[in-house]
């Protein structure tokens, strides 16, 4: 890649005076007529397609290797029933009570 704040013959193609062209300038220049088509189109859809599988498939590798959750759960006397507000724990009002 050429140095574009250097002091070009001709900056717009980044080239001086008596320098040798490349002999597709025509096609890979900056005002260029014909598209410069490297790859088709379907072969476009495949690499980006191959792209997004391998994204997925990454996310499931991790999905499935990550520790969500610890080893052993955690068990409490009674299961916590009072605690959550279960059938014996305190109300705090009651409807119509002032």
């Amino acid at each position: 890649m050429r140095d574009p704040y250097d002091n070009w013959w001709d900056p717009q193609e980044r080239r001086n005076y008596g320098e040798a062209l490349h002999e597709d300038n025509d096609i890979l220049g900056v005002f260029s007529t014909e598209p410069y088509r490297h790859y088709t189109p379907g072969f476009g859809l495949v690499l980006i397609g191959t792209f997004v599988a391998s994204v997925l498939a990454l996310c499931g590798v991790v999905s499935a290797s990550y520790p969500d959750k610890p080893s052993v759960p955690r068990t409490f006397p009674g299961g916590l029933e009072k605690e959550l507000g279960g059938s014996g724990a305190m109300r705090v009002s009651t409807q119509g009570a002032p």
